[in-house]
């Protein structure tokens, strides 16, 4: 550039400098979204086959509380997932961002361990 030419974007020299690896957590979390989400349709889609049988005297009721109460926590695993990218780029934030992917992964965790230890419905 000329020493006369004037550029298009000015310089901001107070912005805080967006580091390389501020990204890392927030893409790990998004792209595990899709498994995770086709995992617990998977799992929920198997639970209302094996509800199909169930009558009111059994442990339907409470089985099938448990399956919505496994999906709910699995779909608010989105959520927190997404958040991840709210956190602004600069380093001191990378903390945070990197405790949204645990707790990502701890929701999904506990969401398919409450499909897993559903009660029997016969």
């Amino acid at each position: 550039m000329a020493p006369n030419e004037v550029s298009a974007r000015p310089v901001n020299r107070n912005a805080p400098a967006r580091e390389r690896g501020s990204r890392t957590a927030p893409i790990i979390a998004t792209a595990l979204i899709v498994p995770v989400a086709g995992v617990l349709f998977f799992m929920f889609g198997l639970s209302a086959m094996a509800f199909d049988s169930c009558d009111s005297t059994a442990d339907c009721p409470q089985a099938a509380a448990a399956v919505h109460r496994a999906t709910l926590t699995g779909l608010a695993s989105i959520p927190v997932a997404l958040t991840s990218w709210l956190w602004p780029r600069a380093r001191r934030y990378d903390a945070w961002r990197w405790a949204h992917l645990a707790l990502y992964v701890a929701v999904v965790v506990t969401s398919v361990g409450l499909f897993v230890d559903m009660p029997a419905g016969r």
